[in-house]
Parts: C-alpha cells; structure tokens; sequence
C-alpha cells in the first residue's frame, strides 16, 4: 500500500495533477481502493466506491483505453455529476492492464483545469509500468507466501513459525 501510494504519488505529480486514486482488481473482479493522494478524510467513503461510478473503472478495463471526463466517452449528466461529486474540473480513468490481465485502474484528478493533450499522452505512456509494477509486487506476496505455507494443507510452515517466535 504504502508503496502503491507512493508510485501514485509521483506519477500525478509528474503528470501535473495532485489528485487521485488507484482501484486494485481482487477476486471475483472486484475493485478496492488501495492508495489515494491529495483527498480529505471527508471524502474518503465516496472514493472508496469512485463517487457510485464503479462502472467506468469497469468499462475503461473492458476497452482496455483511457477515459476521459467530460468527453464523448461518458454522458454530458453522468459526467457532470461525476466531476461535481469529484469536486473536480476533469479526470482522466487509465486502465492497468498486462498479458490480457485486468489489474484495475488509477484515476488522476484535476481540480483546476482541463487535462491537457500532453498529460493524457504521458499518462498513456506510465500506466503500463505501473501495470508491471503491481504485477511484480503480487509475484513477490505469492512466493512469500508459498515460502512460509506448506503447499498441499495451506497453513503455515516451519519458516513462518520461526520467523514469528523470531518476532516475539
């Protein structure tokens, strides 16, 4: 998470924009918020479910393409009230994708001005390392976690057991 945050930090940042969030596909394709920046704990509950918009974060992985608001992507009304709800000018959904696996999606979010050409153009260009780096960070748990769990009962093994008499 904290890495997640931190990657997501710098990403808007380099992309112009101080705003956003990063939704994590989990089982049954459900998409949990894992890392935001730049919003007040005020508004935390209505991010967590992308202000009830689920859906676009769905479609723009389904499409595997950027969706931007306000475009001709999304109704004039939806819009509206996404980016009255988002208290934001425009935004910008980029789905994570790598080898035909949907990952989620990472919201930028700007509250001043139009997201511009060059900002979509660098935003198209980063979501595919941050597609690898979130694959690369999932790896990682599942070789951890098969390295301190015996692979034929799934409960902890030796390893684990004493890395936490270890700990204590």
């Amino acid at each position: 998470g904290k890495v997640l945050r931190e990657v997501l930090a710098s990403c808007l940042d380099a992309g112009g924009v101080s705003v956003g969030a990063a939704y994590l596909t989990e089982a049954a394709g459900r998409l949990v918020m894992k890392a935001q920046v730049g919003y007040p704990e005020a508004t935390q509950e209505e991010l967590m479910e992308f202000f009830g918009r689920t859906d676009l974060l769905h479609r723009a992985m389904e499409q595997e393409e950027l969706i931007e608001v306000p475009s001709s992507q999304v109704e004039d009304g939806p819009a509206a009230e996404l980016l009255r709800q988002a208290r934001a000018k425009s935004l910008l959904i980029l789905p994570l994708l790598l080898n035909e696996e949907r990952l989620g999606a990472v919201v930028m979010i700007s509250a001043e001005k139009a997201i511009e050409r060059q900002q979509i153009s660098f935003a198209n260009a980063v979501r595919g390392q941050i597609a690898q780096a979130i694959a690369l960070s999932r790896t990682l748990s599942q070789i951890e976690y098969q390295a301190t769990h015996d692979p034929l009962t799934d409960l902890p093994n030796r390893v684990l057991l004493h890395d936490r008499l270890r700990q204590a």
